[in-house]
């Protein structure tokens, strides 16, 4: 959801205004009324976040005109059929990629699978306006910029990476977590999910779809009953969710969400997700 605030901040230029904090909360408040009161769980405190956030993101933006702000732009080799959509783009004498995390970050350093992910947008980025960026940083809304470092030697690492990934059959996969984020096998890749089970902070979900609940946006929270609890999962696209409660659901790529007030742990659906719903034979 606070992806979808800064997209409608960044389109009225609200952080040009001379109270670019104002702005933001007018862009806020209109979204927040566009959903009808229906609010993801954490909302409060990711509002109250972003919020106090809004002057730096603000002066991280500075005087851009609005053709070099690029929010939410998929980006894509077809060769490599490599596609990602990064949260922004900032064009001109400095060129930034900016990685929007709503997610609480503690102290320690950014996780790899957030490092491969800007890696493999750092080398889209070049591809489609021949420059590489000049600074990469994850942007979190409890601790402020994050720099990622992003080398030659990374890029072509991650690229090789990736590669392997693909050519690996069934059988002699090698699942990790930095090398599967963007395996377009992931749904249906078994040694996977094998695998997802013991990372620590998985960004995906497997289980029996249990509970749909619709929003007036289009979008639905389905509720998942893995092997290791209830998960919910918000802002799915409805037009996505073909099946309904008993049928198996897997989702990748997923961003985290609070535990909400019934103790349930919480998964949001972003712009790189993936659902696959099939109904047990």
């Amino acid at each position: 959801m606070a992806h979808r605030v800064l997209k409608r901040w960044i389109a009225v230029e609200g952080y040009r205004a001379q109270d670019p904090r104002q702005t933001l909360s007018d862009a806020v408040n209109e979204h927040v009324a566009e959903l009808g009161g229906r609010l993801p769980a954490g909302w409060a405190l990711a509002r109250a976040r972003l919020l106090a956030r809004g002057t730096a993101l603000a002066a991280l933006l500075g005087a851009r005109s609005p053709d070099e702000v690029i929010s939410e732009q998929e980006m894509m080799d077809p060769e490599l059929r490599l596609r990602g959509t990064p949260d922004l783009v900032l064009l001109g004498p400095e060129v930034v990629l900016i990685d929007l995390k709503t997610q609480t970050f503690t102290k320690g350093d950014v996780p790899d699978s957030v490092k491969f992910q800007l890696t493999i947008y750092a080398y889209l980025v070049e591809l489609t306006y021949g420059l590489r960026p000049d600074r990469v940083e994850v942007f979190s809304l409890n601790r402020g910029p994050i720099p990622v470092t992003v080398t030659d030697e990374g890029i072509k690492d991650a690229l090789v990476q990736v590669a392997s990934a693909r050519a690996s059959s069934r059988h002699d996969a090698k699942p990790a977590e930095v090398v599967c984020y963007f395996c377009r096998r992931r749904l249906e890749c078994q040694p996977h999910w094998d695998a997802a089970t013991k990372w620590p902070d998985a960004d995906c979900v497997e289980g029996t779809l249990r509970r749909i609940e619709e929003a007036t946006t289009g979008a639905v929270a389905v509720l998942i009953e893995t092997k290791d609890g209830d998960v919910w999962v918000s802002g799915v696209p409805g037009e996505l969710i073909s099946g309904g409660p008993g049928d198996h659901a897997r989702l990748v790529r997923l961003g985290r969400s609070r535990t909400n007030e019934s103790g349930l742990t919480g998964r949001r659906w972003g712009h790189n997700s993936a659902v696959h719903i099939a109904t047990p034979m």
